[in-house]
């Protein structure tokens, strides 16, 4: 890369998630170590049936979650859920309301467990066959290049260019980077 494309490069946008799979939050700056950024997917939460993390890739269980949306207040983070109503992270009954919300029996953690794994609905068959379908999904073992405790899929930062953006048509909110 050229210094002179080095110099006009800018961020124009930081995003900090702190539930996986949930919608997040803009912020104005952020902590970036090894370990990602700090408050990115801190929680996530766990198939009681399945023990596999909770991912919105794998639509036809998960998909409700991508209309939650985290935000961090101080040392907890609050869930703001489609029907107007918040939850906190800390709060009591907390895997009760999420449980209710998804359907399915589910626990909110804070601590990736090893081994922890997301099914990863395949994306062609999901386009030909539907977001209810049944389909291929491959078993992914989580932050695989990720050390700590965070959820993230595989690296512990997600950047997208803008121009890669207006390439394609979609909003970064879309990647969740």
């Amino acid at each position: 890369m050229s210094v002179e494309a080095v110099e006009h490069m800018q961020v124009a946008h930081l995003y900090r998630y702190p539930v996986k799979s949930m919608l997040g939050e803009s912020v104005d700056r952020l902590f970036v170590n090894a370990g990602g950024a700090e408050g990115d997917r801190q929680f996530a939460l766990i198939d009681e049936s399945s023990g596999r993390v909770a991912s919105a890739k794998q639509a036809r269980l998960w998909r409700d979650l991508l209309s939650c949306a985290a935000v961090t207040e101080q040392r907890r983070v609050r869930i703001h859920m489609p029907d107007g109503s918040t939850t906190t992270t800390d709060e009591d009954g907390i895997d009760e309301v999420l449980s209710e919300f998804v359907g399915r029996s589910v626990r909110l953690i804070d601590s990736r467990p090893a081994g922890a794994s997301i099914e990863r609905a395949d994306p062609d068959q999901v386009l030909d066959m539907g977001v209810d379908a049944e389909v291929d999904a491959p078993i992914l073992e989580l932050a695989l290049a990720t050390p700590g405790n965070s959820f993230t899929d595989l690296a512990p930062v997600h950047a997208i260019t803008t121009a890669t953006l207006e390439r394609i048509g979609a909003e970064a909110t879309r990647y969740r980077p």
